[in-house]
């Protein structure tokens, strides 16, 4: 693991991350004190490895989405938050709802992830070490499917050569 986000889940706030081999995410509640307080019941996604290497957060019209690469397989992940608590649903790309890929997305073991939104569409940015590519997706707003809209990187003239962090920032 070693990855994680804060995000809100049946009004709780939750630090969530991937944890040891076999464990998935897990998730612990923080309150308004800094509290740090019990893991709810968060399942591993089907047929991963469960150490997740990266992880990324997009907030849609159809919910709060947990973007993770699974650390053994480099396959990318999706998790739907219920809105009123409980279990975390996982989804691996290209498996059916709510993602709607038609193959799965892999990347190597050294790729990190990052959401934005611009001009209020959201993408998910990944910076994969081994390729030294950037890559861009659109989510949708409505299922969290995936669609690559863009990738540059060394090879197009990027200066970038195994890029080991990615974040976005916003000005003005």
């Amino acid at each position: 693991g070693g990855a994680g986000e804060v995000v809100e889940m049946g009004g709780q706030t939750l630090l969530v991350f991937g944890s040891a081999p076999g464990d998935g995410l897990v998730g612990y509640s923080l309150s308004g004190q800094g509290n740090i307080g019990g893991v709810p019941s968060l399942e591993p996604p089907t047929g991963a490895t469960g150490q997740m290497s990266a992880m990324a957060v997009a907030n849609t019209g159809g919910g709060t989405l947990i973007y993770t690469i699974d650390a053994g397989t480099g396959t990318l992940m999706m998790h739907s938050l219920p809105q009123s608590g409980g279990q975390i649903g996982a989804t691996p790309d290209g498996a059916g709802a709510p993602v709607a890929q038609s193959t799965a997305i892999t990347f190597s073991a050294n790729t990190q992830i990052e959401t934005v939104s611009v001009g209020g569409t959201s993408f998910l940015l990944a910076a994969d070490q081994q390729s030294d590519t950037i890559t861009s997706y659109q989510i949708s707003n409505s299922t969290g499917a995936l669609t690559q809209t863009g990738s540059t990187g060394a090879a197009m003239g990027l200066g970038v050569n195994a890029p080991t962090a990615l974040e976005t920032v916003s000005a003005f």
